[in-house]
């Protein structure tokens, strides 16, 4: 919990150090706030430890365009930006187990920077691939990486997507599932030695155009269909059903035990062993 306090600590420091001094234009009712003013204002967000608890990683928006910078934890000196990109966004930035280098996805491939002893480094794509890259996450251990690699973009359409599982030390890659529509949001079981992710979910796009507004005007409704959520074990063997395609808003492990899966909605609970057992509450 203090380690939380902390990174909220260090996030609003830096938020206000870019923001102009409110109380000195206190008295300066006249003064407006100006378009320009209002894209300058940066937006931190998704802060990440390093494991030695150094620094902090974050992402800094400005006009819809996000870059990666490195705060000491000790709230001495100013962030270091990590990136320069002038258009598109960055995800969740995760470390390397020894500390010294940053992983984030960025423009559907992986990027990774090292950083050194005052924060700041340079960036570069962690590899090179033609296929589209999204979902990535990291292993417990920090040494291995799940991701969907796809015949397309994010734009919920179907693609033809592989479960990859890339090792960091030699960049070695095993395919562990794939789906002809997509997979999504895999995450780890506690040992690393499955994931749990959702295959087969799309959005599909109706184009109508009712009598009452005339032929000109097309209004497109948008059809989300629900994908099957699946486990699968690292070391080989099938993927395993997990329950019956739905709309769910939550996935997870249970705890440290790494058989049994819990998947929630609005409504209720239910809880999977991987070697049969069924709960719902």
């Amino acid at each position: 919990m203090a380690r939380r306090s902390k990174v909220v600590e260090i996030m609003l420091v830096v938020a206000l150090s870019f923001v102009p001094c409110a109380a000195a234009q206190d008295g300066a009712k006249s003064a407006k706030l100006t378009i320009e003013q209002l894209v300058e204002i940066k937006h931190p967000s998704d802060p990440a430890w390093s494991p030695d608890g150094r620094h902090v990683a974050f992402t800094w928006d400005r006009a819809g365009v996000a870059n990666l910078y490195v705060a000491n934890a000790d709230g001495h000196g100013q962030p270091v930006a990590v990136t320069s990109f002038t258009e598109g966004q960055i995800e969740q930035a995760f470390w390397a187990e020894d500390s010294q280098t940053v992983y984030f996805p960025h423009d559907g491939h992986l990027w990774q920077a090292a950083i050194g002893a005052s924060g700041g480094g340079s960036a570069k794509p962690a590899w090179t691939n033609t296929g589209h890259e999204s979902e990535f996450a990291f292993s417990p251990d920090a040494k291995r990486f799940a991701f969907v690699r796809s015949s397309g973009g994010d734009d919920g359409a179907a693609h033809k997507s592989d479960l990859v599982i890339r090792t960091l030390a030699d960049g070695s890659e095993s395919v562990v599932a794939q789906d002809n529509v997509s997979i999504a949001h895999p995450i780890w079981s506690p040992d690393g030695a499955s994931l749990a992710y959702t295959a087969g979910s799309k959005t599909i796009n109706h184009d109508e155009t009712p009598g009452y507004s005339g032929k000109k005007i097309i209004y497109r409704i948008w059809e989300f269909v629900p994908g099957q959520i699946f486990a699968v074990k690292i070391a080989g063997g099938q993927p395993v059903a997990i329950g019956s395609p739905g709309e769910y808003g939550g996935l997870a492990w249970i705890d440290a035990n790494p058989s049994r899966v819990r998947r929630t909605n609005q409504r209720f609970q239910e809880i999977f062993d991987l070697c049969g057992e069924h709960q719902r509450r």
